[in-house]
């Protein structure tokens, strides 16, 4: 009997010590959230109030706006028609901080919506979520909710 102990021990304590030794990674694939990824903004809260009614309504009014695209060092993306902007970004899988830095926009202050989610992007601070879905942060009460087109197709 002491030897099925000694010897379920011995196995208990070589289990928990390769758990141990692996450890945990808490640290996002930045490549896989961000690179090759068109995200499509599906809503956004401002000042605390989520959008609703008509201001859905417009994110999908046009075909191919309220769109971002990311690749390995620069974004560019579409908010209504006529208006767009890019740049570079910078994430942190372990803090989860995010940067994107404007290069260059046009037609942002064509609606109240463009320049709140503008606002929200030009000032973003960190990011959460996962490969298909995602919010965009600025702070507690201002950020974007996003959805990967590729969730969006097998999802929707």
């Amino acid at each position: 009997m002491n030897k099925i102990i000694t010897f379920l021990s011995t196995l208990i304590i070589i289990f928990a010590s390769s758990l141990l030794m692996t450890g945990c990674d808490n640290e996002d694939d930045i490549d896989e959230l961000f690179i090759g990824k068109t995200w499509k903004i599906t809503g956004a809260t401002f000042n605390g109030v989520s959008i609703n009614g008509d201001d859905i309504k417009e994110l999908y009014a046009i075909p191919n706006t309220y769109k971002i695209s990311f690749s390995s060092i620069t974004f560019n993306g579409t908010l209504v028609s006529g208006s767009s902007f890019r740049g570079t970004w910078n994430a942190d899988g372990k803090s989860r901080n995010l940067t994107l830095q404007m290069q260059q926009q046009s037609g942002i202050e064509i609606n109240r919506l463009s320049q709140q989610i503008f606002e929200v992007l030009n000032n973003s601070t960190r990011y959460g979520g996962d490969s298909n879905i995602m919010i965009i942060y600025k702070d507690n009460t201002n950020f974007i909710r996003l959805s990967s087109e590729s969730y969006d197709k097998v999802y929707n």
